[in-house]
């Protein structure tokens, strides 16, 4: 259990080393795609790793959480 409330709370995240974003799902069921900047981390700015790209189902009947993610890039038919 958490102090927390649930939207600081994620049961799944999913990283991308390639776009160097990470997926973040909240226990309200919203999902965030982050840019991750490792040099910030490692000097323990969180600045890193809050650089929000996109919030995605913000308008969808959400989940209680979500358990378990994979970041997948959409298919690119021109290639």
């Amino acid at each position: 259990m958490s102090s927390q409330p649930p939207e600081c709370q994620s049961r799944a995240i999913a990283y991308c080393a390639e776009k160097g974003h990470m997926a973040v799902a909240n226990n309200t069921g919203i999902v965030t795609i982050r840019e991750v900047d490792w040099k910030l981390i490692d000097e323990g700015d969180s600045i890193g790793i809050n650089t929000l790209k996109i919030t995605l189902f913000k308008k969808v009947k959400k989940a209680e959480w979500i358990e378990a993610m994979i970041y997948s890039e959409p298919n690119d038919s021109g290639k």
